[in-house]
């Protein structure tokens, strides 16, 4: 995740955690001397060094801009699941409408019920290599870089 800093007096954005905006030069929530060292917005002086100069903080943000960019960060979130449970309700609108889908869903659960009870009937020696099968092939695929 790229991580990139708004500044409140010019408006760009810059990338990275920058000290200093790359467009109009101001310093994000804090002042710096010219040995970098970093004060709050509210100094005069430098607390390090003593340097009365000090850089020039932009514009501190108004109370509702903070939890609006939140919320806005939210939004892609909110509307991947308003868009997962709508899928899931046609999913299952078409499940209750199409007798022939209805159908096709029972016999792959009875063949899943097959399945399992079958390697459930398997002596518990055999599912212990099966199951010891299994996780060498998972290590071995990691082992190789695959997922």
């Amino acid at each position: 995740m790229t991580l990139m800093r708004y500044c409140n007096n010019c408006g760009k954005l810059t990338h990275g955690e920058p000290l200093f905006c790359a467009s109009c030069g101001g310093t994000y929530d804090q002042k710096l001397c010219p040995s970098r060292h970093i004060n709050p917005r509210s100094a005069r002086f430098c607390a390090t060094c003593g340097s009365s100069d000090l850089s020039t903080p932009h514009r501190q943000m108004h109370w509702w801009v903070r939890p609006l960019l939140h919320l806005l960060s939210l939004l892609p979130g909110l509307l991947l699941i308003l868009l997962s449970i709508m899928i899931l309700l046609a999913m299952a609108r078409a499940v209750f409408t199409y007798q022939q889908l209805q159908a096709q869903l029972v016999c792959v659960g009875l063949l899943l019920a097959v399945l399992w009870w079958a390697y459930l009937q398997l002596p518990g020696a055999l599912r212990k290599a099966i199951s010891k099968v299994v996780k060498r092939k998972k290590s071995g695929d990691k082992e190789h870089g695959h997922s």
